[in-house]
């Protein structure tokens, strides 16, 4: 299965796995949408029961259990997948 590093949270790589399009940092797996979807719709507060995790939303910084960043890292996260993916979409389409 492939791994992507895509950036960092307080030390701690964020990976992304195209093959599920799954988000995984420090023990906690999460759907791409899930983080994309909560910062499109500018929520104060995420729950996700099923991870036992609720996301907080402040002005700049992002809380996620026992991690904190910002949003702007938040969104450069996501812009890395957003590349990884143009660019396997287009090394695919080539093979």
């Amino acid at each position: 299965m492939t791994k992507v590093t895509v950036g960092n949270i307080q030390g701690y790589d964020v990976l992304y796995i195209p093959e599920k399009d799954f988000v995984f940092c420090k023990n906690t797996v999460l759907p791409l949408f899930i983080m994309k979807d909560a910062l499109r719709n500018g929520l104060d507060r995420v729950e996700i029961t099923e991870k036992n995790l609720v996301i907080l939303f402040n002005e700049n910084t992002i809380d996620m259990g026992c991690l904190s960043t910002t949003k702007e890292n938040l969104c450069n996260i996501a812009k890395e997948i957003n590349k990884f993916k143009d660019s396997y979409v287009k090394s695919n389409k080539l093979s």
